[in-house]
Order: structure tokens, then sequence, then C-alpha cells
């Protein structure tokens, strides 16, 4: 019996199947998308810095299917990297597959999981690669972000549902996504990629950027 030589079959199917899934979104949210409820908040600190954030005091309720098909559209690109990262480590050792393999990510070089590091160590010169598209790869780009929120996204819709939110952003500035509660490191815009909940800070400002936010 010939030996599986390594392919892109696997991932590029996974990849399709999340990009059906985001056109059913896409179409959903087209037919008709209900209206958050945002509140302006302001502060200014001791060096005159003004801080303007908006929050969500609302959340609508929005069709479970939306979640669901969001949900299934990261699970499935998220899929479609692990399947990428399992022939590419069989690729560098002459054919041999580690199943303990995944797709590594994270938003620091030190924040690397045991399973990303061993996958890693076995990717070879691909980790040079790879290494270039993660999030701090490129920090002042926004779209180097692209994994990190896959990332955070796809460890949420293990324990939840989640609450689809669009940003809009001037993309001519220097923007940068972040996860959690933090300011970016620039210290200049903060855009939530968590759950949508009543008390959320949706965006974070300290210039005059414009953005606008709608479920």
């Amino acid at each position: 019996m010939a030996a599986r030589k390594p392919s892109l079959e696997g991932s590029l199917a996974k990849l399709a199947r999340a990009e059906q899934h985001i056109e059913m979104v896409k179409a959903a949210v087209i037919n008709g998308s209900p209206l958050m409820n945002l509140e302006i908040e302001q502060a200014l600190d001791s060096s005159q810095k003004l801080t303007v954030g908006l929050v969500a005091t609302e959340v609508p309720k929005l069709p479970r299917r939306w979640s669901l098909d969001i949900g299934d559209a990261v699970q499935n690109a998220r899929a479609a990297l692990d399947y990428l990262a399992y022939e590419l480590v069989a690729l560098e050792s002459g054919g041999s597959y580690y199943e303990r393999t995944q797709f590594p990510i994270a938003w620091q070089p030190d924040e690397h999981s045991p399973r990303d590091r061993e996958t890693i160590g076995r990717l070879g010169h691909h980790w040079q690669v790879v290494e270039q598209f993660q999030p701090y790869g490129r920090p002042t780009d926004i779209f180097s972000a692209a994994l990190g929120v896959l990332h955070d996204y796809s460890n949420q819709d293990k324990h939840r549902l989640l609450v689809p939110v669009s940003v809009a952003a001037d993309l001519n500035n220097t923007m940068l996504v972040y996860p959690g509660k933090g300011v970016t490191r620039l210290e200049r815009a903060f855009f939530h990629t968590g759950v949508i909940e009543p008390g959320t800070v949706l965006v974070r400002e300290d210039s005059s950027r414009s953005t606008t936010t709608r479920p």
C-alpha cells in the first residue's frame, strides 16, 4: 500500500465550507440587522487626554442561526489551519504525520501553548513563513490580527454561542485589533473581539479616528 502524500485537499475543503457559512450569514444580515442600543462614555485624565468609549447598553435578540453559522465558519476555518499544519509537518519529516499537530497562534511569542511549541519544533523552515503571519509578526497591521481573532473566537465558541458584531474603521489609519480588556499596544484604539453583552465596550478611542459599529 502506497504511503499517503501530503496534500492540501482537506484544508481547502474545510476553508470552502467556512466560506459557505460566511455567505449564509452575510445574506441573513442583508435581509435585516436589528439595531443595538449604544451609549457614549467619555473620560478626561490628568494629562488632559480624552478617551471616548462606545458601550453596548442593550443587545438585541439576534437569530440563533447567525451564531450557529458563525460558529461553524470559525471552527471550519480553524480546522483548515490545523489541517495545513498537519500536512506541513509531514512534508518536513518526509511523510511522517504527527497526530498532536495544531496550527500555532498566539498574540505574543511567549503565549504559544505547549502543544503549539510541539508543532513549531516539527515545522522546520515552514515555521519561519507561518510566524510572519502571527498577530505579533506585524503589530501595526490590522489584518495581521486576523489569526488572533480567529483563535479567540474559536475558543469562545467551544463554550457559548457567539454574538455577531461588525466594526467599520478608517483603515487608512493604523489600527490594531486586540482581544480582552486592554488597550492596543499603540495605545490608540481598542476593538472588542469577544462576545457582546450589555456593558461591553465595543470601541475605545483616544484620538480623532472615526469608527462606527452595528450588529
